[in-house]
C-alpha cells in the first residue's frame, strides 16, 4: 500500500471521530545541537523541527500525527554525514516517551540521491534539577 494512502486513511478516521473543534492540540518541537571537534577541526550540526496535531487523548496518552524536517550537517565537505529531509508520521506520547512510525525522505550529499522509507522509533526526554531532587 502506498504510504500516502495510509496517511489519508488515518486522517479520515481521526476526522470522523470528531470535528476540528475536538482536536486536543497542535504540539510542535524543535531540537538541535552544533559542536566542533577540535582534534579533527570539523563542525557538526544536528536537529529537527516538528509540527503535529494531537487528535485525541486517553488516560494521559496522546495520539498525534506530524510533519517533520531533520538535518545533520558537517563542515567541511560532509561527504558521508550530510543528510536532510522531511517526514510524515503517527505517534503515541506519554511521560516524555514517544513511540511512533514515520516515512522519511532524506537527501544524502554523498550519493546525491533521495533515500526514502518507513521507520519505527522510540524517543524519550526527561529533565531534572538535582537541587530539587535532593531536598
Amino acid at each position: 500500500m502506498k504510504l500516502w494512502i495510509f496517511f489519508a486513511v488515518v486522517f479520515c478516521v481521526l476526522s470522523i471521530n470528531g470535528s476540528a473543534g475536538a482536536i486536543e492540540g497542535f504540539s510542535g518541537s524543535t531540537w538541535g545541537t552544533v559542536f566542533h571537534e577540535a582534534a579533527e577541526d570539523e563542525t557538526f550540526a544536528l536537529g529537527n523541527i516538528n509540527q503535529g496535531i494531537d487528535w485525541m487523548s486517553y488516560k494521559g496518552f496522546r495520539l498525534s500525527t506530524f510533519a517533520q524536517f531533520r538535518y545533520r550537517l558537517q563542515d567541511p565537505g560532509g561527504e558521508t554525514f550530510n543528510a536532510y529531509g522531511p517526514s510524515l508520521g503517527v505517534a503515541v506520547k506519554k511521560w516524555g516517551l514517544e513511540l511512533g512510525t514515520e516515512y522519511i525522505w532524506q537527501y544524502r550529499d554523498s550519493t546525491q540521491s533521495i533515500e526514502e522509507g518507513p521507520r519505527i522509533y522510540l524517543e524519550w526526554y526527561y529533565g531534572w534539577d538535582l537541587k530539587k531532587v535532593l531536598r
